[in-house]
């Protein structure tokens, strides 16, 4: 994995790299990791100011992704359905060390998703074939 790609370690999940974008406004609000074995982690961000960013996170099935990207699935349905460890909060706390905190009850903060539905921007998947895409829908 390329150095110049990593976005945040993570001591309870390990090295993350920006995958997809998939909603901007100035810079990334919502969009997917992936970690060293290829998993994927949706993050939505729930809070951001001068000293910190906190980011609402959940594993997200390749299907799943799918689903967004098509928009046929709004984000929030994705966090609805994750339950225990699969839902969780990340926070980067911007000081001498920009210090990484891993929030294990992540069901706090779905209040602070919109109420109105929120849909990918993106229609396709940059890196993958229309033909790749096709056949993993319907697998």
């Amino acid at each position: 994995m390329n150095k110049e790609t990593i976005f945040m370690k993570i001591d309870e999940i390990g090295t993350l790299t920006i995958y997809d974008v998939l909603l901007s406004y100035i810079y990334p609000r919502v969009f997917v990791c992936m970690d060293e074995f290829e998993c994927r982690y949706l993050f939505y961000e729930i809070e951001s100011d001068d000293d910190h960013d906190i980011w609402l996170v959940t594993k997200l099935k390749k299907q799943e992704y799918y689903s967004l990207v098509d928009k046929e699935r709004p984000v929030q349905y994705i966090y609805r359905k994750a339950t225990g460890i699969n839902l969780f909060a990340v926070a980067k706390h911007y000081d001498q060390d920009d210090r990484i905190e891993y929030i294990s009850d992540g069901s706090k903060y779905l209040q602070q998703l919109p109420k109105e539905d929120v849909f990918a921007e993106k229609d396709i998947v940059d890196s993958v074939s229309e033909e790749t895409l096709k056949a993993a829908r319907e697998a």
